[in-house]
Formats: structure tokens, sequence, C-alpha cells
């Protein structure tokens, strides 16, 4: 395989933590005086970070309210979020396969590292993961390419030996903007359309796809 290590996006890429996502923005937002929108709407901020996902669907702009927010979701989802994870389909097996290749693996995620890594945990999967690069990680969120930047870093590799696959333009980005290859999976919310508008070698409906693809 041309790739020493696979990087992945976490949310809807590896795991889906949406039904707990969506109630810990709704709740967010109902406790601070906003009326939540459409759980549709609320499922295409995710791979934002928190708190522009907080100012985009609140339509505050305060910094300091918006900080406000993301201390109620905190802990909201401190009660919610990893047990309201749950694996997608393909992710173990792709696990698996590329572990078997030889290939390291990461998470760059605009997710909190320590739940990222309470949720691993959760299927026995942390020790699958050579480097974590979570929110409070870095100063600059995805789509600024600082965390996948800095994964590579960690790994000691060439921009040349990583593959980044996400499920979101936002994926799509980071990857454009560190000069990394970049697979997209749909299993999330940004369309074949959509992803199509970035570099990418593939799109692929889920995960075994891009491991069949990959010949591991």
């Amino acid at each position: 395989m041309k790739y020493r290590a696979v990087l992945f996006d976490f949310d809807l890429t590896l795991i889906d933590a949406s039904p707990a996502i969506l109630a810990c923005y709704k709740h967010t937002l109902m406790k601070m005086g906003c009326t939540p929108p459409d759980d549709e709407v609320i499922r295409r901020t995710i791979g934002l970070t928190v708190e522009d996902s907080l100012e985009q669907m609140s339509g505050c702009h305060d910094k300091a309210r918006i900080a406000e927010y993301r201390e109620v979701y905190r802990i909201k989802a401190d009660e919610l979020m990893v047990p309201g994870t749950s694996l997608l389909p393909h992710t173990l097996d792709t696990i698996r396969r590329l572990r078997a290749a030889g290939c390291k693996l990461g998470i760059v995620t605009s997710k909190n590292h320590a739940r990222t890594l309470l949720s691993l945990d959760k299927f026995q999967l942390a020790g699958s993961f050579d480097v974590i690069v979570g929110f409070e990680d870095i100063d600059r969120p995805k789509p600024d390419p600082q965390g996948l930047n800095k994964a590579i870093a960690m790994l000691g590799l060439s921009k040349e030996q990583v593959l980044y696959v996400g499920d979101s333009y936002v994926d799509a980005r980071t990857a454009k903007a560190a000069g990394v290859d970049f697979v997209g999976v749909l299993t999330g919310t940004t369309t074949r359309a959509q992803m199509e508008e970035y570099p990418h070698l593939l799109i692929a409906d889920h995960l075994g796809q891009m491991t069949d693809w990959l010949g591991v």
C-alpha cells in the first residue's frame, strides 16, 4: 500500500454519536432561551466546532455568550455522549484490515480529545490508534490544517505517506489546506456532489469501499 498512515475524522466517519449530539444541542439551545432548529439542520453542523455550531444555530455572535452556551453543552455531553455513541458498520473491519497491513492509524477531530478516548475505550479501540488530535490540542480548528499537520508530525511521516478520511466538506477542505490526499465517505450529511467540489482520490459510500480500494 502507498500510505504508511491513515488518519480519520471521528464523528460520522468512524462512529455515530448523532443522537447524543442532537440531544445536547437541543438541551443547550432551550436552556439558553433559543428554539432549536430541525434535526437535519443540527446534523449538518456535525464536523464544525461546538462553538461554531452553536453560533450558527443560535444567531448569537457574542463570544462570551457562546462560551456560556459551550459550558451548558459540555455538561450535558459529559452525561450523554459516550453512552449515546455507536460504531459505524464498517469501522471494526477497517481498523483490523489496516492494522494487519502494518498501517499506522490516527484521528483528527473537532471533538473533545478526552471524550474521543472515552468513546474508543467503550469499544476497546483506544490502543488501535497511534495519535489523536482533538479540538483542545490545537489553536485553530478544521478546516485549518493545523490539527492534521500536527498528527502527521507526531507520526514522523511526510504528507505523501498519509491519507486523510472524512465524511464532511470540512474534512475535504482540511485535507486540501494541508496538501494531503483525501478520501470522502458518504456516512455524514455532505452529499456526493458537495464532496466532488474538493480534491479527492475516492468518494466511497462507506469505509468498506475505501479499504477495498486501498487493497488491504
